[in-house]
């Protein structure tokens, strides 16, 4: 999304997008008291005889809602969309993608080694965000 500027007495104004998404914070549920309410639901108990699939899906989609509202709540968050700026073209881009992939390397690995690549390409690049 490219924000569009209004120029208005020889100032621009920048006009940016909002976005509003609905989210849940599936990573702060409570996993035991999910996975015991889980196993006491309709899904974990026995199959009736002559129940279709439609109502079976039925029953799956109704207690997976319900737990999620209940461990999950959804919430709504509002998004500001940045203005993308002029000079940060392909460039700068492969550098800060370059330079996440080195991050996220150093991060998984914890090694010296990777660290001293990754902050060898911040000061090169002229990123420089680290020490």
């Amino acid at each position: 999304m490219h924000a569009s500027r209004i120029l208005s007495n020889e100032i621009a104004l920048e006009c940016y997008k909002l976005l509003v998404k609905t989210i849940r914070s599936w990573k702060k549920i409570n996993r035991p008291a999910f996975r015991q309410a889980l196993q006491n639901s309709a899904l974990c108990g026995d199959i009736p005889d002559g129940v279709g699939p439609d109502s079976l899906f039925q029953t799956y989609d109704a207690v997976l809602r319900k737990l999620a509202d209940k461990f999950a709540p959804s919430r709504k968050v509002t998004i500001r969309r940045e203005p993308i700026a002029v000079w940060y073209d392909d460039e700068p881009r492969l550098l800060r993608r370059k330079s996440r992939t080195l991050e996220k390397r150093y991060r998984r690995s914890g090694l010296a080694s990777d660290r001293l690549e990754w902050v060898r390409h911040e000061r090169e690049s002229g990123i420089g965000l680290i020490e």
